[in-house]
């Protein structure tokens, strides 16, 4: 009877080996076959909003920017992975950490997945920033979604001592209520040029591309913000908002495509 038991016990192991072991094979050949690459890892600032409400604000980057709901609700429907933030249009936002490895970057790309229901408060509502931080906006960059002049733009601007750098994308770039993907990058220069925005994974054509000029205006003082300014709170997200990510480097269209196609893994 022992060496029955033994021999059942042995091709149980086997078994449990094997399909680990295929586990492992399939997992590899997934990251190979779909160009995995772990976003989050180097990134000076991620938040995947995933997991439970508890811990859906952590910044996964390493570098504790960890963030606080002000008034946004953690929802699973209208998101790109698991679980994101609905914001109400009205007094909602997400207030982030500010360690000095997010001060002045010397370039950046910001990606994230947004649904806008409208143009936002005001028609001005924004995605993300680290300007509109208690005050009225005097250093940092903004990335927001709508503008009073024009229908369904994306716009990117960085204050600068005489003007600020702008860059504003062609009218109807994005589709109310739909699920889309949205992001920048920049060289840190005063060229507007040098701004790229994507939308789902495709270059945006600019209406708007003014350059700045003087100093930029330094942003160390200021949180990250989504989906609103703080303070008066008047530039309101109207949707939802997942997975953030900050990176000091300009991305290639490549990296774009691969971000869009497969996430943040």
């Amino acid at each position: 009877m022992k060496k029955i038991l033994l021999s059942i016990f042995m091709v149980l192991g086997m078994c449990s080996y094997a399909v680990g072991a295929d586990l492992v094979l399939a997992d590899v050949k997934f990251r190979e076959q779909s160009n995995y690459v772990d976003y989050c890892e180097d990134a000076e600032f991620c938040l995947r909003m995933n997991g439970t409400e508890n811990n859906s604000l952590l910044d996964e980057s390493g570098n504790d920017n960890h963030c606080s709901n002000e008034d946004a609700s953690y929802t699973t429907t209208d998101c790109k992975e698991s679980g994101c933030y609905s914001f109400n249009g009205t007094t909602s936002l997400i207030r982030c950490g500010r360690s000095s490895i997010l001060d002045d970057m010397t370039a950046i790309s910001i990606s994230l997945w947004a649904v806008n229901d409208s143009e936002g408060e005001g028609e001005n509502g924004l995605l993300i920033n680290k300007r509109f931080d208690g005050d009225g906006g005097t250093g940092g960059w903004d990335f927001w979604e709508g503008s009073a002049a024009n229908t369904n733009v994306i716009q990117f601007t960085v204050d600068h001592a005489t003007t600020d750098l702008k860059v504003i994308t062609d009218n109807n770039a994005w589709v109310t209520s739909e699920l889309t993907h949205f992001l920048v990058t920049w060289d840190g220069s005063t060229t507007a040029s040098n701004v790229h925005i994507y939308i789902n994974g495709v270059e945006a054509t600019y209406q708007t591309q003014i350059d700045g000029v003087g100093a930029r205006v330094s942003d160390s003082s200021k949180n990250i913000i989504i989906g609103n300014s703080s303070g008066s709170k008047v530039r309101t997200h109207d949707g939802t908002i997942d997975e953030v990510i900050i990176r000091e480097e300009v991305l290639s269209q490549a990296e774009v495509t691969n971000i869009y196609q497969n996430g943040l893994r």
